[in-house]
């Protein structure tokens, strides 16, 4: 099974919102994987539906708006980490870049965000 259906199934994402993480997947799968492993980090996989399919909307509209893919990817996956600090008490930076690091996700996606406590 897919990441994106996979996602689907723990979180119950919306068909157009399961799209846009297909779209999403193609393009980073990596960041894909990441984003299970924070998904499923937290307590309750299903509060993180809401975040992800606005986290994914905002993605697409971007798209159309110059943003390079780095800086969408990076983009995302920030508000996703909000998503899980709220989610989850013991998110935290650290944590996260230690995972972006071991999925390969490049540092410049979302170190800098990190490092200006933007998370906050």
């Amino acid at each position: 099974m897919s990441v994106p259906l996979k996602i689907q199934r723990i979180t119950g994402l919306e068909t157009e919102a399961l799209s846009n993480l297909r779209v999403f997947a193609v393009s980073w799968s990596n960041a894909a994987r990441l984003l299970m492993k924070v998904i499923k980090y937290t307590e309750n996989p299903e509060a993180m539906r809401m975040p992800l399919e606005t986290a994914l909307e905002r993605y697409m509209l971007a798209r159309s708006q110059g943003l390079t893919d780095l800086q969408r990817m990076g983009n995302l996956l920030i508000e996703m980490f909000n998503a899980a600090c709220a989610a989850s008490p013991d998110m935290n930076a650290e944590l996260f870049a230690q995972w972006c690091d071991e999925k390969r996700i490049p540092p410049e996606a979302y170190i800098q965000e990190l490092r200006r406590g933007r998370y906050d």
